[in-house]
């Protein structure tokens, strides 16, 4: 498949459930038919296209370290990172480190094996009672009903926003037709694209933001699971048994 092909198909707002046809005076606006992708994603698709800089990859960011970023150093607070040393005879070895000018412990490696073997020994603790299970789940779901009005909440806000970009679009066309200047006209309809990109976005996050993945009690299944045994999670890397 040719670049301009692929440039084609991310730049098609049909595929995120959305419809435009500037030559027939249609505006990008939402579509009867389910995207292969939701909008905000393609709104990220093509500020990448138009954006020039490349984020630079961190050779220590992965698989190797999974305790990078979460763990704390004891001096300053400061997020661990981690990298590969490499000895004389050129074996290399997995060392965590503070990298925080000023901290006490700048640069004083800790061996992986010794940081995530201290953390196994945390993930084998005793099994909660029954007792804290009960009072998880009475927070889980305050927590839950929390966020689900506050879903309710940011709906409102949302609806209220958007009703104001409908006003504004109807001001600018009701401003084109008393407008003669082709000028004064060409800055407007410049303008109405990006206002109806951002109704549909929002129109996007009511639907989305409103409506949880699972039900409270799938969610609290999983996190049960991991409350019950934690250290199976680690040794198996998933919440398989």
């Amino acid at each position: 498949m040719r670049n301009q092909r692929v440039y084609e198909i991310l730049t098609r707002c049909l595929y995120s459930g959305c419809i435009e046809h500037i030559d027939w005076g249609v505006l990008m606006r939402n579509g009867h038919h389910e995207g292969l992708t939701d909008f905000r994603r393609y709104q990220k698709i093509q500020d990448r296209l138009v954006s020039t800089a490349k984020a630079l990859a961190s050779e220590d960011i992965s698989s190797d370290f999974p305790l990078r970023g979460f763990v704390q150093c004891d001096d300053c607070g400061e997020a661990l990172t981690a990298c590969w040393s490499t000895s004389k005879p050129g074996k290399k070895h997995p060392y965590c480190l503070c990298k925080t000018e000023g901290c006490d412990s700048y640069c004083k490696s800790i061996r992986r094996d010794q940081l995530e073997g201290d953390f196994a020994g945390l993930m084998q603790a005793p099994e909660l009672s029954r007792g804290l299970f009960q009072l998880a789940k009475a927070m889980f779901r305050d927590i839950w009903n929390a966020r689900l009005a506050q879903a309710a909440d940011t709906s409102k806000g949302l609806k209220k926003d958007i009703h104001k970009i409908e006003k504004q679009i109807e001001a600018r066309l009701d401003r084109i037709v008393e407008h003669g200047s082709s000028i004064v006209i060409a800055a407007i309809e410049k303008r109405i694209p990006k206002l109806e990109a951002d109704k549909i976005f929002l129109e996007e996050r009511i639907v989305k933001g409103g409506k949880p993945l699972g039900t409270l009690e799938e969610s609290f299944e999983l996190a049960l699971r991991f409350l019950s045994n934690p250290w199976n999670m680690w040794k198996n890397g998933s919440f398989a048994w």
